[in-house]
């Protein structure tokens, strides 16, 4: 069975800054819940075109009380718009250590091998995705710089952390050369 790639949109795919970083471009969105712009980063859609046949991407933000500016989104990563959601209500931060999202998110992956890409984590969740590794359920979390986004560091990050797994069909069996 392929990974998981858990997504957040707000500090990843655009980050949270008054000044476009580096690549990105800013792109308007009208719709009927806002409108607004939206930094968008080209570099995004080719590195998820390699990605996604790799993985089964699932949103994870509060974008999805938005449908149609998730839509968007969606189309300007070169994603589909009917991407399974997770349902994580509005943003959160943290409490106790783990992001809000915690809850949602586990329970929806279950023992699943997981990529979560969130700009949001508390202490604690690294700690869950280091024991939930050693157990033998792959787990990466990456947490780009949200007035930043996701960079060509984190993506390539997930890009090795793919190669250095193996997963096959329906099954997912540890690459076993590499530990």
């Amino acid at each position: 069975m392929k990974p998981y790639l858990v997504m957040d949109v707000d500090g990843v795919f655009n980050p949270i800054s008054d000044d476009a970083p580096d690549g990105y471009e800013r792109r308007m969105y009208s719709g009927p819940e806002r409108s607004g712009f939206a930094w968008v980063n080209p570099a995004h859609a080719d590195w998820l075109a390699e990605v996604l046949p790799r993985v089964e991407a699932v949103w994870a933000t509060s974008w999805r009380t938005e449908p149609s500016a998730l839509a968007w989104m969606a189309r300007q990563l070169g994603l589909p718009e009917d991407l399974p959601q997770i349902e994580v209500g509005r943003y959160g931060g943290t409490g106790f250590g783990y992001t809000a999202k915690f809850g949602p998110v586990t329970k929806f992956i279950g023992d699943r091998p997981t990529i979560w890409i969130d700009d949001v984590f508390g202490g604690k969740d690294y700690i869950w995705a280091e024991d939930r590794t050693a157990s033998g359920i792959p787990t990466l979390l990456e947490d780009p710089r949200p007035y930043k986004g996701l960079d060509d560091i984190g993506m390539g990050r997930v890009l090795a952390w793919l190669a250095e797994q193996e997963f096959d069909g329906d099954t997912y069996e540890p690459d076993r050369e590499n530990g």
